[in-house]
């Protein structure tokens, strides 16, 4: 008989996508790359997403599904901080979104596993909503080809695009709400509010930086 993902249990799903993302971050060049980081974060962001949506359809469990993302982010919180402390290889982003990136993978991971173990305890839906905050990595394959190609302003559009779709119309205007509805009040806006405005900080700092790409190259063809 074949591997059946609906039977694994949380600790036996975690280390099986923990191994698998040990793997991603071990393939040369290696784990204290950059490449090795933007292919790391392209690889989750396509395999979250597309089990997101195979989840939803009844084809993944809950449990398989949501590990794949939190395993990620403690594999990468592990990684990062190894190559900022330990081995003190230098980040593809500066200190101050470095320490962002580090808020976002704890404060991520510290709901996805609340909502792993007591989601039934404070809200009404049928299944794990963790999974539908998936869905959020969608952006993120197109984040990292921006940092490939940063002087493409297609793919940061594509990229301002696609963030705006998923996280500001799709997570803030129903995702979110759609928690307060049927959730806790208290657990609800506790991670609602920090959610959201995490967001909005990202799309102001994303818009800015492509506004000044575009900006820079207007002057480039006056001169």
């Amino acid at each position: 008989p074949g591997m059946n993902f609906d039977n694994f249990t949380v600790i036996e799903a975690f280390f099986f996508w923990s191994i698998i993302w040990v793997f991603v971050l071990i393939i040369p060049p290696g784990s204290r790359a950059i490449s090795t980081a933007y292919r790391f974060n392209i690889v989750h962001g396509i395999v979250c997403s597309v089990a997101a949506v195979l989840c939803i359809n009844d084809y993944l469990s809950d449990t398989f599904t949501a590990m794949i993302t939190i395993s990620y982010f403690i594999v990468d919180f592990v990684n990062n901080l190894l190559n900022d402390f330990i081995f003190k290889v230098k980040s593809y982003q500066p200190p101050a979104q470095r320490r962002v990136e580090y808020f976002h993978h704890m404060f991520c991971c510290f709901v996805g596993i609340s909502c792993e173990f007591y989601y039934r305890d404070c809200c009404d839906f049928e299944r794990n909503p963790f999974i539908k905050l998936m869905f959020a990595e969608v952006s993120t394959p197109f984040l990292m080809l921006w940092r490939i190609y940063p002087e493409s302003n297609l793919v940061g559009c594509l990229f301002l695009a696609v963030f705006i779709c998923n996280r500001i119309i799709y997570h803030g205007l129903y995702f979110v709400p759609d928690c307060i509805q049927s959730c806790n009040k208290i657990v609800a806006y506790s991670f609602g509010i920090p959610y959201d405005a995490m967001n909005v900080f990202f799309l102001i700092m994303i818009s800015r930086k492509i506004i000044r790409s575009l900006s820079g190259q207007k002057k480039e063809k006056i001169t």
